[in-house]
């Protein structure tokens, strides 16, 4: 079963998430452990392998948590520039999704 990039985009934002409060999860976490530990070492496995701009786009979006408005300011991109690499990063990360499923039958 594909991956999807509407299932991707969730995990992003859940990604998002954690990365905003993530000092405060990470004591949380201590005691009850949450499996969005588990989504954030899927991630970071397939982002170190990305092209550079990839990695700093995601690093940018989903770690800094910035708007694809202000990555496109912080990169001096357009923002339909921004959100065309956005799209390519989804299907990076769909197509290392399905790799890794590929390799686990």
């Amino acid at each position: 079963m594909t991956t999807t990039l509407d299932q991707i985009r969730s995990d992003l934002k859940t990604l998002r998430l954690y990365y905003a409060n993530q000092e405060q999860c990470d004591d949380l976490f201590r005691f009850i452990p949450h499996k969005v530990t588990e989504l954030v070492q899927t991630y970071s496995e397939m982002i170190k392998t990305a092209p550079l701009d990839l990695y700093l786009l995601y690093c940018e979006l989903y770690v800094n948590g910035s708007t694809q408005e202000a990555a496109a300011e912080q990169f001096d991109f357009s923002t339909e520039y921004v959100r065309r690499r956005n799209k390519v990063l989804l299907e990076y990360f769909q197509s290392k999704l399905e790799e890794k499923r590929r390799t686990a039958v």
